[in-house]
């Protein structure tokens, strides 16, 4: 005899069976009574216990989260938590072998992030080759499609289990993606038996990754925040802030063990080139392309930077011999002189590179910086596409240099820099025109300093840019003031001119200082024109469109041709003073003086011989036919003030000799 179980619901869940050897005809009422109040007590103890079970699983799931929670949100990065929360499930579900993918493009290999493999599964066991590829499939399926994916093993054929082949270690896998943001992660579980129940082992890993996901999701943001902060963004190298924290650790470590390290300062030759014919797009993707090859020649202990533009640097620690700087230096120079193909195109670039080195050549970040640009720039000097030690120049003239290139770089904020004006005055009547624009520099304890000392050391280092803009402003801003409507010549140095941005800041310079540009010249040397001529034509246009003139100084030595006079638009010249010096009494030096101005009133350009010292010269040059002279005869250099008083004067040749020198 047996009776229902009924659950509250209705649902039956079992029955109650009465056993006896005597048969019997049925129950009696009682006894059918009695059986009823055992059956109540069965459905509801069973009903207590199934609350209990789900409250229980409830409650096991609950810790589950908040543990993983607590992983993923104490982890330092999102890779990390990764790697415990896969321990975790893989651990939780009994897996032979976990890995965290990361599917970073839909056409993109796959990248795995972290693993897990049981302690006394070996490797080779728990990933059977012929199974490899059919789990790759999955596992990119899993992560494009948002959707789990299962893979179970082939049945065994049935002759191989007639032969008593053994079938494959691996029983089952399976493959549930996270996605978050942009990222898409996708966690893959094997397992040595195929009794598991996949469905349900994702449908867990699928709910714990919703829960975990929101935190993911700040952790990612949190890297991208860091990242952005000391990566640059385009060829995902360190960036300059990064570089100067690994340039002060690498200090501090090199000074507790007594190791050394190289500083390599890069440029890019000819990067410009390529970014102007083919466009920026290119030009990124060869910045991109010239990373990757950089990334190919250190070591993982090497720090790389893009500094800015085309400019890189890296720290290369070493223990013994500093000539692996050299190597690595070589290796560089062959890694970047390799074709780029790009686009469906052939891009060439090369690379200047300067090296400083730990202890020999500074003790501070920004001495070991200064001495890596200082030997860039002779690796330019030396025709590009090589490099250059600092440590190798010779010792005395390092010495002599030392001291004033420290102090070079404070001397603008500390107000030891000032201009001298030097007249230049019309030839005839010996009046005032204009000025020329001399930097000078009082040092407190080391006195006045001629600038053939500090202009080479400026330029070699790379704070001729920053002098030129000070003394720009400076000039445009005493000239403001003069109530004669002269002018006022400033000259610009290569680096100067190889900034983009000089057009708009001089510009800039004019619109503060109130200077009208029709009174201001810019004087540049024939030895700037040689190096890119294309960029020195597009920055003279924009500078010319403003109403500046620019005047090309010292002509008639150096590289002097006729050739520039035709391509570039130049508003004067100045006649070199090894010319002038002669001009008085070598008939040679006369006859090319006298051609010179010839041909600058065949082509409508003002004239200017410099480096007038005596009555002679002056008669001579006025017998020739030049308009304007310039040198002590006429007028020395004069202090700011004594510039401002000379004007107020009536402008006249006694007003012009009276200059003093300064």
């Amino acid at each position: 005899v047996h009776i229902n179980l009924f659950s509250s619901a209705g649902e039956r869940i079992g029955y109650i069976c009465l056993l006896d050897t005597a048969p019997r005809p049925g129950l009696t009422v009682p006894q059918r009574a009695s059986l009823q109040q055992i059956a109540a007590l069965v459905a509801a103890d069973r009903k207590r216990e199934q609350r209990y079970l789900h409250v229980m699983h409830v409650a096991d799931r609950a810790i589950r989260i908040d543990g993983l929670l607590r992983i993923v949100s104490d982890a330092p990065s999102c890779a990390d938590a990764l790697r415990h929360v896969l321990t975790e499930l893989c651990v939780f579900h009994g897996a032979a072998l976990g890995r965290v993918w990361l599917l970073a493009q839909p056409n993109a290999p796959l990248l795995e992030l972290c693993s897990y493999q049981e302690s006394d599964t070996a490797r080779s066991e728990a990933d059977p080759p012929d199974d490899t590829e059919r789990f790759m499939d999955a596992t990119i399926e899993a992560i494009r499609r948002n959707q789990p994916q299962t893979v179970h093993p082939p049945r065994q054929a049935p002759h191989a289990a007639a032969a008593g082949e053994q079938p494959a270690a691996m029983g089952c896998y399976l493959c549930v993606p996270i996605w978050v943001q942009q990222q898409r992660f996708g966690i893959g579980l094997t397992f040595n038996t195929e009794t598991w129940d996949l469905d349900l082992v994702a449908a867990d890993i699928s709910a714990l990754a919703t829960a975990i996901r929101p935190t993911l999701f700040r952790k990612i943001n949190e890297e991208r925040i860091r990242f952005a902060a000391h990566h640059d963004d385009l060829t995902r190298l360190s960036n300059r802030a990064m570089f100067q924290d690994r340039l002060r650790q690498a200090l501090a470590v090199a000074r507790s063990g007594g190791h050394g390290f190289a500083l390599h300062y890069l440029d890019l030759d000819g990067f410009k080139r390529v970014n102007d014919t083919r466009g920026h797009a290119v030009g990124d993707e060869l910045l991109v392309n010239v990373a990757e090859r950089l990334r190919s020649c250190v070591r993982e202990t090497d720090t790389i930077a893009r500094i800015g533009g085309d400019e890189f640097a890296i720290l290369q620690p070493f223990d013994g011999d500093p000539a692996i700087a050299s190597g690595l230096a070589e290796r560089l120079l062959k890694a970047i002189a390799a074709p780029f193909h790009i686009a469906g195109a052939v891009s060439l670039v090369g690379v200047s590179i300067g090296v400083a080195l730990y202890p020999q050549d500074g003790g501070t970040p920004d001495a070991l910086m200064r001495h890596a640009d200082v030997a860039l720039y002779r690796a330019k000097q030396a025709g590009r596409n090589t490099f250059r030690l600092y440590s190798l120049e010779p010792h005395g003239q390092s010495a002599d240099r030392a001291p004033i290139e420290l102090e070079l770089h404070d001397a603008i904020e500390r107000n030891q820099m000032s201009l001298a004006f030097q007249p230049v005055c019309a030839a005839a009547s010996l009046r005032i025109t204009g000025f020329e624009a001399l930097l000078r520099w009082d040092h407190p304890s080391l006195g006045p300093i001629e600038p053939e000392r500090f202009i080479p050391l400026a330029e070699s280092t790379g704070l001729i840019t920053r002098l030129g803009s000070w003394m720009l402003e400076a000039a445009c801003t005493e000239a403001a003031r003069w109530l004669a409507p002269v002018t006022v010549s400033v000259n610009l140095s290569p680096a100067q001119l190889r900034q983009p941005d000089l057009p708009d800041r001089v510009a800039d310079i004019l619109a503060r200082t109130g200077f009208p540009a029709s009174r201001l010249q810019f004087e540049v040397t024939e030895g700037l024109l040689l190096d890119d001529p294309d960029l020195v034509l597009r920055a003279m246009a924009a500078i010319q469109a403003q109403g500046v003139d620019i005047v090309l100084d010292d002509f008639g030595t150096g590289y002097a041709g006729l050739g520039y006079l035709y391509r570039f638009p130049f508003q004067g010249l100045k006649i070199d003073k090894s010319l002038v010096r002669n001009v008085s009494r070598d008939r040679v030096a006369r006859t090319i003086v006298e051609s010179i101005l010839t041909l600058g009133d065949r082509l409508d350009l003002a004239i200017a011989a410099e480096g007038v010292e005596s009555e002679d010269e002056l008669a001579t040059l006025r017998a020739l036919g030049c308009r304007f002279v310039q040198g002590y005869f006429v007028g020395r250099p004069c202090s700011a003030h004594n510039t401002f008083a000379l004007l107020l004067q009536s402008g006249t040749e006694q007003a012009a000799r009276q200059t003093t020198d300064a």
